[in-house]
C-alpha cells in the first residue's frame, strides 16, 4: 500500500519468473518447449543456446532437461 498526497494506492509488484527453457511460458519445461528445442538444434540460435557458447547442442539439452516438468 502506497499514499500519496492522501490517497492510497494498492500495488502489485510481483512480475511472472518463466524459466528460460519455457518457451512458451505455461509454467512448465515439457515436449512442447523440447520441439522448439530441438528446431535450433546444432545451430547458433539465441533462445536455445542457455550456456552462450555459440551452439545449440548437448550442453544446452541438458539444461533443458534439468527444467523439465518442475
Amino acid at each position: 500500500m502506497i499514499r500519496i498526497h492522501g490517497i492510497e494506492f494498492d500495488i502489485d509488484w510481483s512480475l511472472p519468473i518463466y524459466k528460460i527453457c519455457d518457451y512458451n511460458q505455461d509454467g512448465k519445461v515439457d515436449s512442447e518447449d523440447l520441439g522448439v528445442f530441438l528446431t535450433d538444434w546444432d545451430t547458433d540460435a539465441d533462445r536455445s543456446d542457455f550456456n552462450l557458447d555459440g551452439i545449440v547442442n548437448g550442453t544446452d539439452l541438458g539444461f533443458l532437461l534439468g527444467q523439465w516438468a518442475s
